[in-house]
Parts: structure tokens; C-alpha cells; sequence
């Protein structure tokens, strides 16, 4: 009888195999993160576009002024809202609601490893500290700029159109840089 040769893998062979799927997978990974980041980047952006929406259609809503705070520090986006006014006050009290300080509707906290790395106006720039947009009772905002970064270095400016409220990123520094300098030399008061 012929012994049947039985043929198998060598160690080297195994070891080839387990280095090219290891490979395959770290490609893999890697780009898939690059669009994960995006994707968040761009969630980001979409929740900041809907606090301004909110912030432009209370101001409508109530015929006052709204305010949209960024504190760059915190990573933080408030909503200011005029107080809350009874009709009537209630009997034996004075007025004092209407003396009230602007009552926060909403903050909203930036997800870990996102920052606002800078907003820009058409008079100003910052890069720390607290800036408050003013909404009208229009709904009205004067034009502004955000930066959004994560702890990648992507980046993605948005920027809001003050009459309608419409944002749009862009993607290029040099065209906000262009933007800004347009719209501080089309104000009214820079004539």
C-alpha cells in the first residue's frame, strides 16, 4: 500500500497570510475613520444650524430680541431668550419679571474633541473667551462665521447668512478671509 502524502500549511505560509489580513484590516480601519470623523464634523455643524434656526424662530415667535452665546472656553452654545411674562402679574406682586435678566432656553455642549476655534463678524474676530450674536425680532443676525475643529486638526467653517438664516461650510480659509473683509467694507457705517 502507498501512503497517501498529506500536504499542509507551513508556519511561514500561516504567518504570510496572518501579516496581509492584518494589513488589509489597519487599511481598512484607517480609512473608515478619516469618514467617521467627517461625519461627525458635519453632525457638529448640522446642530449648530438648527440652535441658530431655533434662536432666529423664537425671537419671530415672541416679537423680542434672542441671543445666541458661544463661549469658546467652554465649547458651549446658549440661547438667550427674553423672560417669561405673565399677562397679568399675579394680585399682591410687582412686576419684577420684566426686570429678569435674559433666561437660558438651551445650551448645547460640543462633543468631546470638538472645539469652536474662532468666530468671525465682519468687525471682529475671536478665538477665546465668550461673543454673542444678536438675533432681531426679525430674526435677523448680523453675518457671521464659525470654525469648528476636532482634536484630528479637521476643520470646517460655517457660515450664516444674517437675513435668511441659511449656513453653508466652506472649506477654504482664504475665502472667509475674503468674505469677511467684503462684508466690512459693504456696512453702511465703513462708507
Amino acid at each position: 500500500m502507498r501512503a497517501s502524502a498529506q500536504r499542509a500549511f507551513t508556519l511561514i505560509e500561516v504567518a504570510a497570510v496572518v501579516v496581509i489580513l492584518g494589513l488589509a484590516v489597519t487599511a481598512v480601519t484607517w480609512s473608515l475613520g478619516d469618514r467617521v470623523r467627517s461625519a461627525k464634523l458635519t453632525d457638529v455643524a448640522g446642530e449648530l444650524a438648527i440652535r441658530d434656526a431655533m434662536a432666529r424662530a423664537a425671537a419671530r415667535r415672541t416679537g423680542e430680541a434672542s441671543y445666541l452665546r458661544f463661549d469658546l472656553n467652554a465649547g458651549t452654545l446658549s440661547r438667550l431668550d427674553p423672560p417669561l411674562r405673565h399677562p397679568t402679574p399675579p394680585a399682591g406682586t410687582t412686576d419684577r419679571i420684566a426686570e429678569l435678566e435674559r433666561v437660558s432656553r438651551a445650551v448645547y455642549r460640543l462633543p468631546v474633541g470638538f472645539e469652536f476655534a474662532e468666530i468671525r463678524l465682519a468687525d471682529a474676530v475671536h478665538r477665546f473667551g465668550e461673543r454673542t450674536i444678536v438675533v432681531s425680532a426679525t430674526g435677523v443676525t448680523a453675518d457671521y462665521a464659525v470654525r469648528l475643529s476636532d482634536r484630528s486638526g479637521d476643520t470646517i467653517w460655517m457660515l450664516f447668512v444674517g437675513l435668511t438664516g441659511r449656513w453653508m461650510p466652506v472649506a477654504d480659509q482664504g475665502m472667509i478671509d475674503a468674505i469677511t473683509e467684503r462684508l466690512k467694507t459693504d456696512r453702511p457705517d465703513a462708507r
